[in-house]
């Protein structure tokens, strides 16, 4: 490049640049947000222009130069031309072919204004190659991030950010064909998607805003309704819901939203602020049970360990009547308490019950000697009655002497008393039996409870 910078009175360079310059070059950015046919009709210009401005070298009247007289350089003035009408087009084949006719045609002596232009219509097509991939790489990112956002809507914001795309788009420079081309219709395809979206929304915005004020207007009604409940938990989500709703609602208007939103919000403050009294009231009440159960638990300690058992059981028994009135004392202390509490009172009736067991034992051995006792008393007055009984046969079998005779009359009597005295016996001894059974009665359901 070097030798080609230098070279001095070279009228075609400044038309070169200037020809170059025309393929990368872009619109103003507009204020305003424009429209994709805008954009693109600026871009569209350059390709034309710039074929336009290309400079000719296929005729010997365009320089005037002796040394192109020849045919070679006739020819040469025409390969120059190509190489210039391959601008930006990706075709190394034909470079390569264009090259080796030059090369072949290479006469010594012929002016070297020819190689100068020749080498510097190959770089320049090089440069405008490079200068076509960059912006189709700038044109395809730019492509994404209008696609990225298409479905936003948030109008306001992203249609400045489609402007500035847009702007971007004007200085990213021509793209070759037909990649400018397609790229532009992809890229005016998704700007047409987001504003034609955008127009729609604002078209509607009225219709919107009317059927947001009817919902609202409902919700406000809802939460009334509820205002005054006291089924906290499914009261609480209900209003959580309502307010869901009234996001999704959208906006009633700018007096309207206002107005509505502070009948809704007063009517959930209502609620809510009942909710928290309430709560705040069980706080304090489980704080209070806290400090009673509290100091069941250190009595409860106090007396696991006394000796006085029968006091003690009825002591503990009252502290777990007080137990249940003092309440709840809140999740997080509530089962640690009552750990504590209950473990105080295992402790003191498994010493209770293993008293008890000792007591039940002697018990046990006191009702078995009872019973042993009875069933002999009622075996002996088993074996008296029979003798009575026997006694009492014999006596009515003893024989009388005749009614005339002078003893009969003392005979009967004494004999009669004697019977009414064995039936007396018997008779004490079958209620003394039944007595006894009645106590076995006693003793067995007794000692079946003690076995148990």
């Amino acid at each position: 490049m070097d030798k080609i910078d230098n070279m001095e009175n070279i009228s075609e360079e400044t038309e070169v640049k200037e020809s170059l310059e025309e393929v990368v070059e872009t619109t103003e950015t507009s204020e305003e947000v424009v429209s994709a046919e805008e954009v693109e009709t600026d871009a569209k210009k350059v390709a034309p222009r710039r074929n336009n401005r290309q400079p000719s070298y296929r005729s010997n009247r365009q320089f005037g130069w002796e040394s192109l007289d020849t045919v070679q350089d006739d020819r040469k003035n025409e390969l120059i031309q190509e190489v210039f009408d391959l601008q930006g087009d990706d075709n190394k084949d034909k470079i390569d072919e264009i090259r080796d006719e030059w090369n072949q045609i290479h006469v010594v002596g012929t002016d070297d204004r020819l190689e100068t232009r020749f080498e510097r219509a190959l770089e320049r097509h090089t440069a405008s190659k490079e200068a076509i991939d960059e912006a189709i790489a700038r044109k395809t990112e730019l492509l994404t991030q209008a696609e990225e956002m298409k479905d936003s809507t948030r109008w306001n914001k992203t249609a400045e950010k489609y402007k500035e795309l847009q702007g971007l788009w004007r200085d990213s420079g021509w793209a070759g064909e037909p990649e400018n081309d397609e790229l532009w219709e992809k890229f005016q395809k998704v700007n047409d998607y987001f504003f034609g979206k955008r127009k729609e929304h604002f078209d509607n915005r009225v219709q919107r805003i009317e059927e947001a004020a009817v919902i609202k207007a409902e919700l406000v009604e809802k939460a009334n309704e509820y205002r005054e409940s006291e089924d906290w938990k499914a009261t609480s989500a209900v209003m959580h819901s309502l307010m869901e709703d009234w996001k999704k609602a959208g906006f009633a208007g700018r007096g309207t939203d206002d107005q509505l939103w502070e009948q809704f919000n007063e009517a959930r403050q209502v609620f809510f602020g009942r909710q928290n009294d309430h709560f705040e009231a069980l706080r304090q009440d489980q704080k209070v049970a806290f400090d009673v159960k509290t100091q069941l638990v250190e009595r409860a300690e106090a007396l696991k360990d006394s000796n006085d058992l029968e006091e003690t059981r009825v002591e503990m028994e009252t502290l777990m009547d007080e137990w249940r009135e003092a309440g709840y004392s809140g999740r997080k202390y509530d089962n640690q308490l009552w750990t504590s509490f209950q473990g105080a009172r295992d402790h003191f009736y498994k010493r209770l019950h293993s008293q008890n067991t000792v007591s039940t034992a002697n018990r046990l051995e006191e009702v078995e000697t009872e019973l042993e006792n009875i069933n002999a008393q009622i075996d002996s007055l088993e074996l008296l009655n029979e003798t009575i009984i026997a006694k009492y046969d014999n006596v009515l079998s003893r024989s009388l002497p005749s009614e005339d005779h002078d003893s009969y009359e003392s005979e009967h009597e004494a004999r009669e008393k004697e019977l009414a005295e064995l039936q007396g016996y018997i008779a004490n001894n079958n209620k003394s039996i039944n007595d006894h059974f009645d106590t076995l009665d006693r003793l067995n359901a007794e000692l079946n409870k003690l076995n148990r």
